[in-house]
Parts: structure tokens; C-alpha cells; sequence
């Protein structure tokens, strides 16, 4: 069906506001400050960022100066940038300028961030930035470069480094303090960190079209699987802010404490976990960031082929929009399906992802503890499924790229034409 022009035009100049409003606003969705923002960085434009950028250029061969907005709006890409480019310094000659995102995501490791790079104020930066992209100047001097998407491979590499970030001293013993009123009882810890349906995702809700909604969950499918690892492990809904206590079960909520608190209490709980288990979004570096064993649920194609995939990870199921038929694997990888990464094209093919039911994340609980002990071990249908969706023409991954195990306990027509 073909998208009538005036609807077109209309959704491409929305994006285009959207994309405006993310680069130039602090709060988004005021037109007030959006224009005024844009008349204002126009004008720094010209009689700041020109000349600055000129002289870049005139001393690039001499010292070579970079200007980067680093991405700090999306917790996912915000971690795995700063992660990489800490942990993995390219040594460049010359030195690097980074500012922010109108939006920081997380106050806390920004804090952090600024201790190991260089960063300036927005007014400063963001007119050198437009003025390099007016006069094409990044021929000759290039910004530094981040990826759309997060690799399996980098994010496999990091795991083998030690991690930059450190708490201070201060910190931990105010975080200890507060381990103690939170979670009195001892044991190991399980962290939960979920991409919420419920509230309505508002790291995306300025997305013209909501083109992340297909990695949602519900958070009461994991009550399940939350009561039978509670045997164990303490289990924190980072999500949610709240604590089940290993035995007891009692339910403790931390949501009260002032957003810094916040921040840096969730930050410290997934320090202390043996394991995080996350679903398909950026809340899984958060577990890299502290190189901690990840379990991920309710994961997309993209995200297991594509994106962040790591350690083991169990795939949504998939079927027609039209008349609700089943969909196996091999129809969505011959469908195109695994370099899907927006609800409109699911949609577009007729394709509605399925979250795990409750009832098969209440059966991961012994996979999930063998992860956490070091003692799993995939099956051979799993190994014969690796191998399979390796093989498949088209999809094209590279050895060393694709490397999560993918749990197979799902339907028997879902995995039907793979690993036989």
C-alpha cells in the first residue's frame, strides 16, 4: 500500500522537528524554545563556530582538534560509546572535544565520563559542530565516529577489560548504608532490567512513529520467574525499583530516593549482581559496563543477529498480523526479519512479535542459575541452530560476531527448518 504524499510530506517534516528538537532542546516538545534555540545557535554559528572552525582547519596539520557530540540522550548507545572509547582509546594525535546531548540520561556516569574525557559546554561546541558540517571540512579533519548500532564483537572484547568505572570511596559507604536498609538479608544478587510497555517508554516517546515499541515487555510476565529465583538470589526489578529479598520474598521499594540517589543505587545493585537478566534495549550495558554474565529475554532477530546479543539469550516468538498464523524462524529469516529494527517494517511485512509467556520465563529459572554458576552448557539442538542460522544465504555473520546461545525451548514450529 503506498503512503499517500500529503501524509508523507507531513510525517517527514514531524521527524525532522523531532530530529531538531533532540539536537537543539533540552525540553522537548516546546516549539517556543526549539525555534529559539535554532535562531540562537544560527547566530553562534556565524560569529563563533565559522571562525573557530577555520582556524581548525588552518592548524589541523599541526594539532589536529576534533569536536564530538557524544550520545548521551539513549542509555544503550550513551554506555557502549563511552565504554568503547575509555576502555579502547585509539591514541589519536592531536585532541578531542566532546559535548552532550541536549538530554543525559544518566547524571552520574556523565559524572564519570567527564573525569576521563575532555568535555565542554553545548554553546561552545554545537556551533563549531554545524559550522564543520557547513564548510565540509570533515574531508580533512574528521569527528570522531560512533556507530547506529552496537556490535556483539566489540561488546564480547570489552567484557575481557577491566571495567573505568569506579566508585568512590564517599560512594560506597554511603551505598553500603543503604544496602543495609534495602536489603538486609545476604546472597547473591540477580538484577532485572526490562524495556517497559506499561510506561510507555519515555526515553522514546518523542519518536515520530514509536519505532521501539516492538522490543517492549510487560513487567508482570516476569513474576513467575521472579518467585522461583527468589529461592536463590535476591532479585532486583531495576525497572521498577524494587527489591525481592532472597526467602522472605518481601518486596522493598526504592523509587523514593532523589534521582542522583537513584541513579547510583541501580548502578551499584547491578555492581554487586552475578547476573543481569535484560531484554532487547540498552539496559544490557549496564551489565557490560560492570562485566557482569547477562541473560537476555524476549529478544528480536536484530538483537540477536545484529545488535547487542550476548551470553544467552531467548528469542520472541512471531506470527501474521492478518489472521494470527504462526510464523517459524526460518520465515522470518527468509522474510528479511533479522535486519529489522523499527515497528514499521514488522508491521509493513505483516509480522507481530510475540513476548515470552509467563509460563516459559518461569521455566528459564534453572537455565538462569546455571549461567550465574558458570555451569551452563548449550544443548546440541542449540549448537545444530548456531550452526544453521550461520549457514543460512543471506544473513552473513561473521564467526566471530554471532556468538550468543540461543535457549531453545520454544515451539517446535517456531525453530521447525533450523538445525535439522
Amino acid at each position: 500500500m503506498v503512503e499517500p504524499r500529503g501524509k508523507y510530506y507531513s510525517r517527514v517534516m514531524r521527524a525532522l522537528v523531532t530530529r531538531l528538537d533532540d539536537f537543539f532542546c533540552r525540553d522537548s516538545g516546546s516549539k517556543l524554545r526549539l525555534w529559539f534555540c535554532v535562531g540562537l545557535y544560527a547566530l553562534l554559528t556565524v560569529f563563533w563556530g565559522i571562525p573557530v572552525a577555520l582556524l581548525q582547519l588552518m592548524i589541523s596539520f599541526v594539532f589536529p582538534i576534533r569536536f564530538c557530540v557524544f550520545p548521551t540522550r539513549y542509555f544503550g548507545h550513551f554506555l557502549y560509546e563511552l565504554d568503547k572509547t575509555i576502555s579502547r582509546p585509539k591514541n589519536l594525535p592531536g585532541v578531542t572535544i566532546y559535548t552532550n546531548q541536549p538530554k543525559i540520561v544518566n547524571k552520574i556516569i556523565f559524572s564519570a565520563a567527564k573525569k576521563k574525557l575532555k568535555f565542554a559546554p553545548r554553546i561552545l561546541v554545537i556551533p563549531i559542530v554545524i559550522a564543520n558540517k557547513i564548510l565540509k571540512t570533515r574531508k580533512i579533519l574528521k569527528p570522531e565516529e560512533f556507530d547506529s548500532y552496537m556490535n556483539s564483537l566489540e561488546l564480547r572484547e570489552l567484557q575481557k577489560l577491566p571495567s573505568w568505572f569506579i566508585f568512590s570511596q564517599g560512594q560506597i559507604s554511603q551505598l553500603e548504608r543503604m544496602m543495609k536498609k534495602f536489603l538486609p538479608n545476604e546472597g547473591p544478587i540477580i538484577t532485572l532490567h526490562l524495556r517497559l510497555a506499561e510506561y510507555g517508554n519515555t526515553e522514546f516517546s518523542n519518536s515520530v512513529n514509536n519505532e521501539g515499541h516492538y522490543r517492549d515487555v510487560i513487567s508482570s510476565s516476569y513474576t513467575g520467574l521472579i518467585d522461583n529465583l527468589n529461592s536463590e538470589f535476591n532479585v532486583i526489578d531495576i525497572s521498577n525499583s524494587v527489591i525481592y529479598q532472597i526467602h522472605t520474598r518481601a518486596k522493598v521499594y526504592y523509587s523514593n530516593l532523589t534521582r542522583e540517589d537513584h541513579e547510583l543505587f541501580s548502578l551499584y545493585l547491578t555492581y554487586r549482581s552475578t547476573l543481569c537478566i535484560t531484554t532487547d534495549s540498552g539496559s544490557l550495558l549496564a551489565a557490560i559496563l560492570f562485566r557482569k554474565k547477562v541473560f537476555q529475554t524476549n529478544l528480536s532477530l536484530f538483537g540477536l543477529v545484529r545488535g547487542p546479543s550476548h551470553t544467552v539469550a531467548v528469542l520472541k516468538s512471531a506470527q501474521r498480523i492478518v489472521d494470527g498464523s504462526a510464523l517459524s524462524l526460518t520465515t522470518l529469516i527468509l522474510t528479511g526479519a533479522e535486519n529489522f529494527s523499527s515497528s514499521s517494517q514488522f508491521r509493513s511485512e505483516d509480522i507481530a512479535l510475540i513476548d515470552n509467556s509467563p509460563d516459559l520465563l518461569a521455566e528459564l529459572c534453572s537455565e538462569i542459575s546455571d549461567v550465574a554458576h558458570g555451569n551452563w552448557v548449550p544443548s546440541s539442538l542449540n549448537t545444530r541452530i548456531i550452526d544453521a542460522l550461520r549457514k543460512i544465504e543471506g544473513l552473513n555473520i561473521p564467526e566471530d560476531t554471532f556468538f550468543s546461545n540461543v535457549w531453545c525451548k520454544e515451539s517446535e514450529f517456531f525453530l521447525r527448518g533450523v538445525g535439522n
